[in-house]
């Protein structure tokens, strides 16, 4: 009982018994009037004891039915939403099993190819922008698709309206999947330009490749079937006695971008002849990039991130097969014809990538190779034949200037900063190996070469941003080269071919021993895309031509490429078209005085979705 019954319970009963008590006195006015005071007093107080006890007997019944009334009506409320629970679950179990069958992942784990369908660009886009975590370096190439970033959910973020009708087959243990088909096409007007584009080489004319398949997979085996088919040109050019041949037009049908693996866990274990990327570049590669044909190779390699106590770690351990053409130029020897053996190359790499825990997004990458000429009988060492990027960094281990044995190597990191959409990435490496650590340190530049960029995204709208991006790369020996030659990348005194496959450098592919700078800015909506690009090639400017002390050797004619570019990708239905069309201006072609020339680039690549 409140307070407010306290006090209102005494004001009752005293009313009522003053009440009581005038209509006793006035019913009985034949009673003595000769009663005292006290006797009147003691009266009152009776009677104004009884009626309280009425008033709180009345109060707290009323109280005890409201309690009563409401807990029945708590419990009926408790009693009702028990029997829509048990109703709602009892119409769920009376629902078709297909609606509560889970949903089956497809397609989880292909490859994304280097280079040919735009997508690995627009993986690391997504990347600065956060829509897709930056745990993979991004740092070994070709990209694997997962259970989290499946190729459905891939192309949703690109567009959510898209919808992808590649799927063939779709069980839980098994499905198939058909790839995308894509066309890449390129033209130069009057001389040989561009790069990075896999079994097309440097000539002038038209040429073209194609290429499409499938994909299947059966539990954690993995089938990617895609052929290629390409031509290339055979347009004749000026060249001189220095620079430039024309030979026949090759035209070949391969394995392409194909690969068969077994997963076990986060690592993959198969063979295959697509191609790869080494290196946190965008446009060049020290060690491996998708600027030569694919060769044959069996792969180790993660295709996730490895999470440990100490930190993350991605890898990649290849042993492949190299093999020339004696009728075609090459690109490290200034595009002409030379002698080659007719024996292949056996190529050992190694990558490896690791993010420490307390730096997040923060990547340190090193990539090792060596290629020798295959061996023709059995091996005696199979550690040394077979896995020499194991053996010691420096050249007491082995002699790389007397043997049949060629080694590049080169370290770098990237660092990703999501929250300001941007990132920052560097890559420095050797030609030439390393005597000893004081050989290192007392001549770090002899034999080096670099490649140093950025890119910074800015969102204009949700679905709108513009991107930033530069990146310097130089080839070109330093002056060490004064006191002991190194040659160029690529080259090698015994392993005569040097380090390319199918005579084109497997490497940076912008040309033998050239420095070149690249900016580029782009709006990009979904799969649309409008931006310029230009590129600066110096060609090899520090390649010696004679003794003449005055000039150090050097040519006194520098011949630079300026090539002015706009950067295009358009979605029509379930094509997507994507260019790069460029003026290039050529000064000192040839490095003859006063040669320009001027040359129209085209390099446009096809691509059809289901």
């Amino acid at each position: 009982m409140n307070i407010l019954n306290k006090i209102k319970l005494p004001l009752v009963s005293s009313c009522l018994s003053v009440i009581i008590l005038i209509c006793f006195l006035s019913t009985n006015s034949h009673a003595q009037t000769t009663n005292s005071k006290k006797s009147f007093a003691q009266q009152v107080k009776k009677i104004d004891s009884i009626v309280l006890k009425k008033v709180t007997a009345a109060f707290k019944g009323i109280q005890f039915r409201k309690q009563k009334k409401s807990s029945e009506a708590l419990t009926t409320k408790k009693e009702v939403e028990k029997k829509e629970i048990i109703l709602n679950k009892n119409i769920e179990l009376e629902k078709p099993k297909t609606v509560r069958v889970k949903k089956i992942r497809t397609n989880s784990t292909i490859p994304i190819p280097v280079g040919f369908s735009d997508f690995d660009e627009t993986i690391r886009d997504f990347q600065l922008l956060g829509k897709i975590t930056p745990d993979n370096a991004n740092s070994t190439r070709p990209f694997y698709l997962n259970n989290h970033l499946t190729y459905d959910s891939l192309l949703k973020l690109i567009d959510p309206k898209f919808e992808y009708k590649g799927t063939l087959i779709n069980k839980k243990h098994f499905n198939t999947t058909l790839l995308p088909v894509n066309v890449l096409q390129k033209y130069n007007s009057d001389h040989p330009f561009g790069w990075n584009d896999g079994a097309l080489n440097f000539s002038k004319g038209y040429q073209i490749q194609a290429g499409g398949g499938i994909y299947a997979r059966f539990y954690n085996l993995h089938l990617t079937l895609r052929p290629e088919y390409f031509q290339t040109a055979r347009d004749s050019f000026q060249t001189s006695s220095d620079w430039g041949q024309v030979t026949q037009s090759v035209k070949q049908f391969g394995l392409g971008q194909s690969s068969l693996r077994l997963d076990l866990g986060p690592v993959s274990v198969g063979a295959s002849t697509q191609n790869l990327w080494f290196g946190p570049g965008q446009y060049s590669s020290l060690l491996m990039s998708n600027n030569a044909q694919g060769f044959k190779h069996f792969s180790i390699n993660t295709t996730r991130p490895l999470k440990t106590g100490i930190g993350n770690f991605q890898f990649q351990l290849i042993g492949g097969v190299l093999t020339q053409n004696a009728t075609q130029v090459f690109e490290n020897k200034n595009l002409k014809v030379s002698s080659v053996s007719d024996n292949t190359r056996y190529i050992n790499l190694f990558n490896i990538s690791y993010e420490a825990p307390f730096l997040k997004n923060v990547y340190f990458n090193f990539q090792r190779a060596f290629q020798t000429y295959s061996l023709q009988g059995k091996s005696k060492n199979f550690l040394q034949d077979y896995l020499p990027v194991f053996r010691a960094i420096f050249t007491p281990g082995y002699n790389d200037t007397k043997l049949g044995i060629d080694q590049v190597m080169s370290f770098g990191t990237r660092w990703v900063a999501p929250k300001n959409h941007a990132e920052v990435y560097f890559e420095y490496g050797y030609n030439d190996a390393k005597g000893n650590l004081r050989d290192l340190t007392l001549d770090m530049s002899h034999a080096s070469a670099y490649t140093f960029g950025f890119k910074k995204l800015h969102y204009l709208r949700n679905a709108t941003f513009l991107s930033l991006g530069a990146e310097i790369t130089r080839m070109a020996p330093t002056p060490s080269y004064l006191n002991r030659a190194a040659g160029n990348w690529y080259e090698h005194g015994e392993v005569t071919e040097g380090y390319t496959n199918q005579n084109q450098i497997m490497g940076v592919g912008n040309g033998w021993g050239n420095n070149m700078q690249t900016v580029q800015l782009s709006w990009n909506k979904k799969w649309t895309k409008i931006g310029i690009l230009f590129h600066h090639l110096a060609q090899n400017p520090m390649y010696m031509i004679n003794t003449d002390v005055y000039t150090l050797g050097l040519r006194q004619n520098f011949w630079d490429d300026y090539a002015y570019g706009i950067q295009t990708r358009y979605k029509i239905n379930k094509i997507i078209f994507s260019g790069n069309l460029s003026l290039v201006e050529s000064k000192n072609y040839l490095w003859k005085d006063g040669n320009n020339k001027l040359n129209f680039y085209a390099f446009i690549n096809t691509i059809y979705l289901w």
